[in-house]
């Protein structure tokens, strides 16, 4: 993904998402196996990185995805 890295972790709260390595307005997001989007971010200016909020146990299984903001290619994890 142009350099970029999309990662999924699990906490005590539930899942989270991160993206390093990143650009200026990459979106990433989480979704759910019901297609549900949530945690919706963009790189802000100045950061290479962004982490999505956390979403509890519950509607997943989940997968993390992003884009890199100048192309159309998404970029999703495996489901937890």
């Amino acid at each position: 993904m142009n350099g970029r890295v999309i990662h999924l972790w699990v906490c005590d709260d539930g899942w989270h998402e991160q993206i390093t390595n990143g650009a200026t307005g990459d979106p990433v997001w989480l979704d759910s196996a019901a297609g549900t989007v949530t945690g919706y971010r963009t790189i802000p200016s100045g950061s290479t990185s962004m982490n999505t909020g956390t979403v509890n146990q519950h509607g997943g299984p989940w997968r993390a995805c992003g884009r890199a903001n100048n192309r159309p290619e998404i970029n999703c994890t495996l489901r937890n």
